[in-house]
């Protein structure tokens, strides 16, 4: 049955490619891979840091300065199907084109907040953080999302791969500071600007401490930003300001607030929460000016990226409140309307446009390439769905490369477990059942 389904994808793709109406390759990529550069340890750009090399690493993510555990597993299918013999014509580099959603909405938001007359600075519109214009844009910007994405009913539209990891949303606060008595902080226009100048200015501070920080700081557009304050009062966490934190959470679900004499969490001109464009941003924030006492995210995210930081120690941060399952998520661009208000916002605010399917071409060639995308996306799932549900797991593979010498909580060993089973013994060694190693046979 592999052996015929392999067949018949080779023949329609040669059928698309041998079409005198198919862009070539130098017209456009046959998949562009969506990345974020700034979410560490599952998607980030290498600057000088050395990164374990396996089969898990050897593919065109990695050859261009990308790592991390999400990286590593869509680089291993992308390898495969680098020599994949169903392919024809062969996928080469050139072929794949990296989409990094980091890079190209910093320079959006900053070119969105360029001075200019007040009817110019209107038409411009805030783009969302890329934590949502991932969404936004998969389908019409780039084919593969490979980033630490959360699965939930929103994104259901879109193909998706099993549960690759399994995270649950933490909250860190620094040793040896206590508690503040009032929560509510002065805004601190260093740590709100968005896109790439929020780090900037904050590199740019004294280091000292705000005079009224915030509760709370957190990256927005996350799952953190939506479900972690919620998840903290439900665990009857920080129970000092329960009321508050309640309050908030009920302002932000009813606009209304305001105007039905509802008691509000902090005066006028304060904020208890505190938004943050990225995580170097908000770990910097937190470590460093102490802008806030409480940062919350994916507990993974958050200790990598205040481990980066010399001197930050801290505090809890081992108990996790929700239980989020990342995943890889497939759209084939052209297949999702370009016009629809998500993707005008986007291009109106700015966005690096990437190759989509030209409007302007005949419609066979249009429906060529369409075709062809659309078998490349079908074939990365199913390569990406065996290597993750038998073994041995790319799974295993990616999680020993990101996290060296860290051993695995009881839940995330149940989950990989769960996906791919028991795992498979080192071909080269056993364990016997008095517990030493014996030659594998």
């Amino acid at each position: 049955m592999k052996r015929a389904a392999a067949v018949l994808l080779t023949l329609i793709l040669s059928l698309v490619s041998a079409s005198p109406n198919t862009p070539g390759r130098a017209d456009t990529p046959k998949l562009i891979i969506g990345v974020r550069s700034d979410a560490r340890p599952f998607a980030y750009k290498r600057l000088n840091d050395v990164s374990i090399d396996s089969d898990a690493t050897r593919g065109p993510l990695s050859r261009r300065g990308y790592s991390g555990y999400m990286i590593r597993i869509c680089d291993a299918v992308l390898a495969e199907m680098m020599i994949d013999p169903g392919i024809s014509p062969p996928l080469t580099l050139e072929d794949i084109q990296i989409y990094n959603l980091s890079e190209t909405h910093r320079y959006a938001q900053i070119e969105s907040q360029r001075p200019g007359p007040p009817d110019e600075r209107t038409d411009r519109p805030r783009l969302p953080e890329p934590g949502a214009a991932r969404f936004l844009e998969l389908g019409t910007h780039f084919d593969i999302l490979c980033d630490p994405a959360t699965m939930t009913s929103e994104n259901r539209w879109a193909q998706v791969s099993p549960p690759l990891f399994l995270t649950g949303i933490a909250y860190l606060s620094l040793k040896n500071v206590p508690a503040p008595g009032n929560p509510c902080g002065t805004p601190d226009p260093k740590a709100n600007k968005t896109g790439g100048k929020a780090q900037e200015t904050a590199r740019n501070s004294t280091g000292t401490r705000s005079e009224s920080p915030a509760l709370i700081g957190l990256v927005g557009e996350t799952t953190a930003a939506r479900e972690g304050i919620q998840a903290l009062i439900t665990a009857n966490e920080l129970p000092k300001y329960k009321d508050k934190l309640m309050a908030y959470i009920q302002k932000s679900r009813d606009s209304q607030t305001t105007e039905t004499g509802m008691s509000l969490p902090c005066k006028p001109g304060e904020e208890m929460v505190r938004f943050y464009p990225s995580h170097q941003a908000a770990a910097y924030a937190f470590c460093v000016t102490k802008s806030f006492h409480y940062y919350l995210g994916d507990v993974e995210i958050i200790r990598s990226h205040v481990a980066a930081i010399p001197g930050c120690i801290i505090e809890n941060g081992l108990t996790t409140y929700t239980n989020d399952r990342y995943a890889i998520f497939g759209r084939a661009m052209g297949t999702r309307d370009k016009n629809s208000p998500e993707a005008t916002l986007a291009c109106r605010a700015g966005t690096a446009t990437a190759p989509t399917v030209d409007g302007s071409s005949p419609p066979a060639q249009r429906d060529a390439g369409l075709v062809q995308r659309k078998l490349l996306v079908a074939r990365f799932f199913e390569i990406l769905n065996q290597k993750v549900v038998f073994n041995p797991s790319i799974l295993d593979k990616a999680y020993e490369d990101t996290f060296p010498n860290q051993p695995q909580s009881r839940k995330l060993q149940l989950f990989y477990w769960a996906v791919r089973g028991e795992r498979t013994p080192d071909p080269v060694q056993a364990i016997g059942t008095d517990g030493t190693a014996s030659p594998a046979k």
